[in-house]
């Protein structure tokens, strides 16, 4: 399946057209894993309309994917990666103040770390945050308090203390 896409990334033809771009799966344990992130790469500077990027093939996001999403694609307002930082610099999340939607699923250590200063940087544009996480209390109800949005813990009630604001 990812062999008859390489060809389509190559080229630019479909790129300026392209406004959601979806990796779910990736070979990362293939012989030619650094030949096709490269080609990813390339493909992305052309997708110069690109509205939203989803990534979540644990361990397969690069930090050269990110930074060309972030400099290549200006018209991004939506991502939703694996938060798994092994392969990428949660530094670089930094860079992208633009989204409207945010969703990181198991996140690492190092990208909650950046998170309070990643959520500042899109305080103006952030409509949507999601965050998939097995420890739900750790990090849940502090970003609940640092952003000052609507809160329930993991039972689905509302955290007591923090203020309800609209989403809209």
């Amino acid at each position: 399946m990812f062999g008859s896409l390489v060809p389509s990334l190559h080229g630019p033809s479909i790129h300026p057209f392209t406004c959601i771009l979806e990796i779910r799966d990736f070979p990362k344990g293939h012989s030619s894993y650094s030949y096709l992130l490269g080609v990813c790469v390339k493909g992305i500077k052309n997708c110069i309309n690109l509205k939203s990027c989803t990534w979540t093939r644990d361990g397969s996001l690069h930090t050269d994917i990110l930074e060309s999403l972030c400099s290549d694609c200006p018209q991004l307002e939506e991502l939703e990666i694996n938060g798994n930082s092994g392969g990428y610099d949660p530094a670089v999340l930094l860079r992208f103040h633009k989204l409207k939607k945010i969703s990181l699923i198991m996140p690492s250590a190092p990208v909650l770390d950046t998170l309070p200063a990643w959520l500042s940087a899109t305080r103006t544009t952030l409509r949507s945050l999601t965050i998939v996480c097995k420890v739900w209390s750790d990090i849940f109800v502090p970003l609940v308090v640092y952003t000052n949005v609507i809160g329930f813990d993991s039972c689905n009630r509302r955290v007591p203390g923090v203020p309800v604001t609209s989403s809209d």
